[in-house]
C-alpha cells in the first residue's frame, strides 16, 4: 500500500508524541513492504537519520504565524498539508492518508476524493478518566 502519514511533530525536534508516533509506524510500515510517505513541517536534516531506506519524507513550509491565535494557525497547518498532498496524490495516488485529530491536519481533505482515515489522540483523554478527573466543556466536547 502506498500510505501517507502527517505530523508536524517529529521526535528530538517538535516534541510529542504523535511525531513519536509516526517515526515508529513509518519504520514498521516500510518493513512490512509498505511505501511509505511522512509529510511534515521542515525539519533539520539530521532529524531523519534513523529513518530505515524507502521511507519518504515530503517536508512543506509551515504557515507564518499571524494575526488569529492558535485556530487560525491550526487551520492554515492544516490548508498547507492538504496543498503538499493534493499535489503528490494526483501524481501518484495514496492508498491511505492518515491524519491525528489531535493537529486536525487532515481536516481540509474532508470532502475531497482522497481516503482519509484519523488517528485519534485518546492518551489525555484516557489519563482523565483513570485519574477520576472531572472533564471541562472542551473536554467533554473531545
Amino acid at each position: 500500500m502506498r500510505i501517507a502519514l502527517l505530523t508536524h511533530q517529529w521526535p528530538g525536534v517538535r516534541l510529542g508524541g504523535i511525531g513519536a508516533y509516526t517515526r515508529y509506524a513509518s519504520i514498521a510500515l516500510t518493513r512490512a513492504g509498505h511505501d511509505v510517505h511522512v509529510l511534515t513541517l521542515k525539519l533539520p536534516a539530521d532529524a531523519f537519520q534513523s529513518l530505515p531506506e524507502g521511507v519518504s519524507v515530503n517536508q512543506i513550509a509551515g504557515p507564518v504565524a499571524a494575526a488569529g491565535g492558535e485556530v487560525t494557525y491550526r487551520l492554515a497547518l492544516a490548508q498547507a498539508f492538504h496543498d503538499e498532498l493534493i499535489t503528490i496524490h494526483a501524481r501518484h495516488p495514496f492508498d491511505i492518508i492518515e491524519g491525528p485529530e489531535y493537529e486536525a491536519l487532515a481536516i481540509a481533505l474532508a470532502g475531497k476524493n482522497v481516503p482519509v482515515v484519523t488517528q485519534l489522540h485518546s492518551g489525555s483523554a484516557i489519563a482523565r478518566d483513570v485519574g477520576n478527573l472531572p472533564a471541562d466543556a472542551e473536554q467533554a466536547m473531545r
